[in-house]
C-alpha cells in the first residue's frame, strides 16, 4: 500500500458504525459483556491514537453508537420514547450518523494540523445543528417519527387498531374517517418511508467545509511534515454496517469535488478497508410490512448507496448462514475487491 516519505505521513481514521440498540459506553456500564465486535475493534484502535509524529497526532478514530440509542451530542438523537422505537423499528437516524461520521473525517484532518476541528473553527459548538441541516431524517417531525416507528414494526392490521396516543389523533381520526382518509393516511406513512436522504443539502454543507478547511490547511501542507495521504478504514455491524455502506459511497462528497481518485484539500484519500458484519439496511417500513411495496431500502438505504465502490481496496462481510430474519434480511456485497464468509451462527457479538 506504499509508505511514508522522508517528508511526509499518513494520516489514519477509523470509522466504526455499531448496530441497532448496540450502545458501546451503555455495555460497559452495564458490565453484561455485551458489546459489539465493533465496539471492541474500536477499543483496539483507539489504542493507536496517540501515537503520531512529533506533537501531531495522526491516528484518529470515531465511533457512532447504533440507531435505537442515545447519540445526544452528536446529532440531537435522545434514543428515548419515539426517537428509540423508530431508530430500531426503522432504522431513523442513520443517514444523521453517515453524515455526523463524513463531518469526522473533515474535523480529524483539521486536527491533526491545528488540533481543532472545522465545527469549531466555523463556530459551531456542536455538531447537531450542522447534521440536522444535512439529514432528511433528522428534520422528521415527531409525529412523523412515530408514524414510521408504527408502521415499521407492525402488520397493516395492528397499525390501523393502534392507539398512539395524542401526537397521532389525526391520524387516527383519518383511519377512522373512511377509505379515502385512510389511503390518504398510509400515504403518509408511505411518504415518511420513501423521503430520500437529503443528498443536496449533504453536499453543499461539506463543500462549504472542505473550502474552509482547504484554505486552513493549506499553510501547513508547504512544511513538513506534510500530509501524503488520507487512510480510511470502515467498520460497521447490522444497520451500522448498511450505514458503512452509505459512507463509502458518499464520501467523494466531502472530498475535493471533480472526477479521479478521491482527494481531501489536495491530498489522496484512499479507503484501506471495510469490515461488515451482517448488513441490515430494513431502512423506513421493514421487509415484512407491505412486501410488495417496501422492500426495506427506505431513506438513506437505497441500493445504489449499498453498492460496494470501487474505490474501497478490501472489503471482508462476516455473515450468519442459519440466523434466520423476517423484517430484516441480509444484505450480501459483490465485487471483485471484497469477500464474503459465512458463518454457522451469529457473527457480530453485541445485542
Amino acid at each position: 500500500m506504499g509508505a511514508e516519505t522522508a517528508c511526509g505521513v499518513d494520516v489514519s481514521i477509523g470509522c466504526f458504525f455499531d448496530g441497532t440498540r448496540n450502545h458501546r459506553l451503555a455495555s460497559k456500564k452495564r458490565k453484561d459483556m455485551s458489546e459489539s465486535n465493533v465496539s471492541r475493534l474500536f477499543d483496539v484502535y483507539d489504542l493507536e491514537r496517540a501515537k503520531g509524529v512529533g506533537r501531531r497526532p495522526t491516528n484518529f478514530a470515531s465511533y457512532i453508537q447504533g440507531v435505537g440509542t442515545e447519540a445526544l451530542k452528536e446529532i440531537g438523537d435522545t434514543g428515548t420514547g419515539w426517537h428509540a422505537r423508530a431508530g430500531a423499528a426503522a432504522g431513523w437516524g442513520g443517514e444523521g450518523r453517515v453524515n455526523w461520521m463524513l463531518m469526522q473525517v473533515q474535523d480529524h484532518l483539521l486536527d491533526h494540523f491545528a488540533g481543532t476541528t472545522v465545527t469549531k473553527a466555523m463556530g459551531f459548538d456542536s455538531t447537531v445543528p450542522v447534521a440536522r441541516k444535512m439529514s432528511a431524517d433528522l428534520r422528521l417531525q415527531l409525529q412523523d417519527v412515530e408514524r414510521l416507528a408504527q408502521a415499521a414494526r407492525m402488520s397493516l392490521s395492528n397499525y390501523l387498531a393502534v392507539n398512539q396516543g395524542q401526537e397521532e389523533i389525526d391520524l387516527r381520526n383519518s383511519l377512522s374517517g373512511g377509505f379515502w382518509n385512510m389511503v390518504g393516511a398510509l400515504q403518509r406513512v408511505r411518504g415518511t418511508h420513501l423521503a430520500v436522504a437529503d443528498h443536496t443539502s449533504r453536499r453543499a454543507v461539506l463543500q462549504e467545509r472542505r473550502a474552509f478547511l482547504a484554505k486552513k490547511v493549506a499553510p501547513f501542507q508547504v512544511q513538513n511534515p506534510r500530509v501524503d495521504r488520507i487512510r480510511v478504514s470502515v467498520f460497521g455491524f447490522s444497520r451500522g454496517a448498511t450505514e458503512a455502506r452509505v459512507f463509502c459511497n458518499w464520501l467523494g462528497d466531502a472530498c475535493d469535488p471533480g472526477p479521479g481518485p478521491l482527494r481531501l484539500c489536495g491530498i489522496p484519500v484512499q479507503i484501506d478497508f471495510m469490515g461488515l458484519f451482517d448488513t441490515v439496511a430494513s431502512v423506513g417500513a421493514a421487509h415484512s410490512f407491505f412486501e410488495l411495496v417496501f422492500d426495506g431500502h427506505g431513506g438513506c438505504a437505497e441500493a445504489e448507496d449499498l453498492r460496494n465502490p470501487a474505490d474501497v481496496r478490501r472489503c471482508v462481510h462476516m455473515v450468519a448462514a442459519h440466523d434466520v430474519r423476517d423484517s430484516f434480511p441480509v444484505d450480501l456485497v459483490d465485487g471483485g475487491n471484497c469477500g464474503q464468509i459465512i458463518y454457522h451462527s451469529r457473527s457480530q457479538g453485541g445485542v
